[in-house]
């Protein structure tokens, strides 16, 4: 089981402000903030597709509430996977160690969901969207029409989207001894709202 195979409605607490009640038996929906890199893709990751495409990652979270944690979570593993791309890759599977250790002290002190593991977004039905680059041999948008001597000599470069997940140091220890797909399955049966990094 994946986490993205939570049941949507596993926020079980209403939202500020929220339409929802528990008379009309509407399921209440947490209010989130979504943030996601648009430059990381520059980083050198030193992964490759099987087709040889440099591989690039744009990363991805969702944090209960509105306020720039989310966005602070991204540059702060950003930061971390571009130190030493070999030890933490930008994939899933990664754990990223007390990511938040460099964020200020009164948001570091409040986070209790402190380790970061990249997990394959689930916040797409349709799967995860990606721009693969290819290059021209040369040739550009001004080449004539006709022109078939352009060959493309490299498979170019694929960007995808992994999207973070904090999890607190028990959780992160879990997965650790026992592997991503344990801490994974507990969070899912447990009915952990993931998106609540103060949990």
């Amino acid at each position: 089981m994946f986490l993205g195979d939570a049941p949507t409605g596993q926020n079980h607490t209403p939202q500020e402000g929220g339409a929802g009640s528990a008379e009309s038996g509407d399921e209440a929906v947490l209010a989130e903030t979504v943030a996601m890199t648009i430059d990381a893709g520059r980083l050198e990751s030193g992964l490759e597709t099987e087709d040889g495409s440099d591989l690039r990652v744009e990363l991805l979270t969702v944090v209960s509430g509105h306020n720039d944690t989310a966005a602070d979570l991204l540059a702060h593993a950003a930061s971390m996977i571009s130190q030493d791309p070999g030890h933490w890759p930008p994939q899933p599977g990664t754990l990223l160690p007390d990511v938040v250790q460099q964020m200020d002290a009164d948001s570091e002190r409040k986070i209790t969901a402190r380790n970061g593991l990249l997990v394959v977004p689930y916040v797409w039905d349709d799967g995860v969207p990606h721009v693969h680059e290819v290059t021209s041999g040369g040739a550009s948008r001004h080449s004539k029409e006709g022109d078939t001597d352009v060959e493309f000599t490299h498979p170019g470069r694929l960007t995808i989207v992994a999207q973070l997940v904090m999890l607190t140091d028990e959780e992160a220890e879990l997965a650790q001894t026992a592997g991503v797909a344990a801490v994974q399955e507990r969070l899912v049966r447990e009915g952990v709202n993931i998106n609540n990094i103060w949990r």
